[in-house]
């Protein structure tokens, strides 16, 4: 009997797996920057989620325990990676910053529109942790503020109050490029 209730846990993960890749991949990347070390907590994560399947309560929503297990898994990422860097610092090279060719049918406004998105990108990636992760989250995952609060296991006022401060600094940053915020 134990062996079938571990068994169905494992289909439920790999249900999981197949249901909630893609968008958890998204996650990582806008998470880390790049596809390597998105690769990694991608992995992580579901490896973690494996692990700690008897913990999964499908009746709560799976892809926010997910995420909160993706957020643990970055930031033990990131003290990992402080700590090498300490010691050994690495210079690395990111192949998704490479310039892309432009086409024939480029518009200006197509142009514009691909600057300002890859400088609130920019922005975005520049915030720390504690207002990147919940604008990643709110923005491009789509969780609920309440979501993003169990996520990062703090009050509801707190999110909402980092994405409030989230969205100044990211609007500070673009009006140093002469963004009005009127164009859009």
């Amino acid at each position: 009997m134990e062996n079938q209730n571990s068994q169905s846990s494992e289909e439920i993960v790999e249900g999981l797996i197949g249901e909630y890749s893609t968008r958890v991949y998204s996650f990582c990347l806008r998470l880390c920057g790049n596809s390597t070390d998105a690769d990694d907590l991608f992995q992580q994560t579901f490896l973690c989620t494996f692990r700690n399947r008897a913990k999964l309560d499908m009746s709560r929503e799976p892809l926010s325990y997910i995420f909160k297990i993706c957020v643990l898994q970055y930031k033990n990422m990131r003290r990992k990676n402080a700590r090498r860097m300490a010691i050994a610092p690495e210079i690395y090279i990111d192949d998704e910053n490479t310039p892309e060719i432009a086409s024939q049918d480029d518009t200006e406004k197509t142009v514009l529109d691909k600057f300002l998105r890859e400088e609130i990108r920019k922005a975005t990636m520049s915030l720390e942790d504690k207002y990147r992760i919940p604008v990643l989250l709110y923005y491009n995952q789509s969780r609920s503020v309440s979501e993003i609060a169990d996520i990062l296991k703090c009050p509801v006022g707190t999110v909402k109050s980092r994405l409030f401060t989230a969205r100044n600094k990211i609007k500070e940053k673009l009006e140093v490029l002469g963004y009005d915020g009127k164009e859009a």
